[in-house]
């Protein structure tokens, strides 16, 4: 070790001294200058050559700023714990002394998606009314429901009696100090690992975040929506095995596709390997792949000018594209997702995190074609139900009373809106049945009323789905298809 590294060491022991105690568990307050310590190392490891170290420590000091005065909480204290640890490890790993950092979670782990035959619903409510209403619905849908009065009481039954799912109200599980881990044990020694559904009357940031620390899969807020509840019961604990996903692998280099391949096969994923990028389209067309996997520099055609020609094919303009590739310009890597990728990983790249982001896109993309198959199913649905000389879905009306912010369903009954959902339901009935693109509709909400984006546009189509189907006791007939964004899939009367 240089005297340069040595230094680094220095700076780093007065940080892991200002830690200590508070680590500990006691009451301290930090020293006003340790965010400038910390730059000190960013700096310090920058001249060395040393961007993880620079990173992480950069990473804490955003971290410290951001606390301000505020007192950390456990999550806050784990988050730091972690942070602190990798630089020790990095930097002074003959220093730590034994389990000293402890690997933190920085999220409580959730139940996997995936076949499960298990019927056992375990109901932990407050009203019996609603523990007797879920009761016969889950029964009617196939599902052994039975009543818990505590978590101790769950986390004491025996392994073949434990449940596939718990249904709890939020407030209860708050309250109940075996919560966490009783969903922690269950997860460990039960297969399929169980799944919790919070139930709650809030529906903000706060009660979702509580619901996500307790291990939550689901939060579902209240009234319930049972056929909602069945619904997501069903999806996640699938009594039918999936088909395996499917991955199309395509790099010039067999020997990759064959690395890679093998590595997708040992977690059951069906692979199809093209080593010429010309056959890349017919060999997707006749596979209809769940992911492709393709590289970026291959001889012919290179995989940005291929990514294009696929999406130009609309039955795979959805389907995920992850590059996998010796490039590291980030520029270059940047173009790659402007053309239609959804990952950038770079080679080598660890077999574990190649797994992980490839069934994550898989996952996402059959939920997706699940979705919109279930609205073409709904769509026929609603067509069959209408005389045969009306307009299918447009002869069912709505009016929009713009001046009172009321609309109006097909039923009659009303529900009052904001101004941005008006402005909102104004563009889109225009055109009834017709897509408006997200982007679309973030720019003209923007002229009209502000700084708008993307998850502020998402949120305010679940606040008025929610809000009509409470009011009006009706689906506001607002579609949604990834990749081309959103539809008002009814006619409206604008007043």
């Amino acid at each position: 070790m240089n005297d340069r590294s040595r230094d680094l060491c220095s700076r780093l022991f007065e940080i892991r001294h200002a830690y200590g105690e508070l680590l500990d568990g006691q009451d301290q307050a930090l020293p006003p200058d340790l965010a400038d310590k910390l730059l000190a190392v960013v700096a310090e490891a920058s001249r060395l050559s040393l961007p993880d170290v620079a990173e992480t420590a950069r990473s804490l000091a955003a971290f410290q700023v951001g606390l301000g005065q505020q007192a950390p909480d456990e999550q806050n204290l784990g988050q730091i714990r972690l942070l602190l640890g990798n630089l020790v490890r990095r930097l002074c790993p003959e220093s730590l002394a034994g389990d000293e950092y402890p690997d933190s979670a920085l999220v409580t782990q959730i139940a996997p998606s995936g076949t499960n035959t298990n019927e056992r619903v375990a109901l932990y409510l407050e009203s019996r009314a609603v523990s007797a209403l879920l009761h016969d619905a889950l029964k009617m849908g196939g599902f052994d429901p039975f009543p818990i009065q505590s978590m101790e009481q769950l986390a004491a039954s025996e392994y073949g009696t434990a449940p596939a799912a718990i249904v709890a109200d939020l407030s209860l599980c708050r309250n109940d100090p075996h919560t966490r881990k009783t969903v922690q044990t269950l997860r460990e020694i039960v297969v399929p690992a169980p799944h919790l559904f919070c139930l709650a009357h809030a529906d903000d940031f706060p009660a979702r975040l509580e619901a996500i620390r307790l291990g939550a899969t689901r939060f579902l807020s209240k009234p319930l929506d049972t056929e909602k509840l069945l619904a997501v019961l069903r999806g996640v604990t699938d009594r039918t095995p999936h088909e395996p996903y499917r991955v199309l692998l395509v790099d010039d280099d067999p020997a990759m596709t064959l690395v890679h391949g093998a590595h997708l096969a040992e977690i059951g994923i069906e692979v199809r390997e093209v080593n010429h990028p010309a056959e890349a389209l017919a060999a997707a067309e006749a596979f209809r792949p769940d992911v492709i996997v393709m590289d970026v520099y291959m001889p012919g055609c290179n995989g940005l000018e291929l990514a294009g020609i696929l999406r130009q094919d609309e039955t795979l303009a959805d389907t995920p594209i992850l590059f996998l590739s010796a490039e590291t310009n980030i520029h270059r890597q940047m173009l790659a997702m402007d053309l239609g990728g959804d990952d950038f990983q770079t080679k080598p790249v660890t077999p574990e995190v190649f797994q992980a982001s490839v069934v994550a896109r898989a996952k996402r993309a059959r939920m997706l074609k699940r979705t919109r198959t279930e609205c073409r199913q709904m769509a026929s649905q609603l067509n069959s139900l209408m005389p045969p000389q009306q307009s299918p879905r447009l002869s069912l009306v709505w009016r929009l009373d713009s001046m009172r912010r009321l609309l109006v369903s097909p039923t009659g009954s009303s529900v009052r809106l904001s101004a941005l959902e008006v402005s909102l339901i104004q563009h889109m009935g225009a055109c009834p049945g017709h897509h408006a693109s997200r982007e679309h509709l973030i720019a003209t909400l923007a002229d009209t009323h502000g700084a708008y984006d993307g998850p502020r546009l998402e949120a305010l189509i679940s606040r008025l789905r929610r809000k009509s189907t409470e009011k009006c006791g009706m689906k506001l007939p607002i579609l949604s298809e990834y990749g081309r964004g959103y539809s008002f899939a009814a006619r409206i009367q604008i007043l």
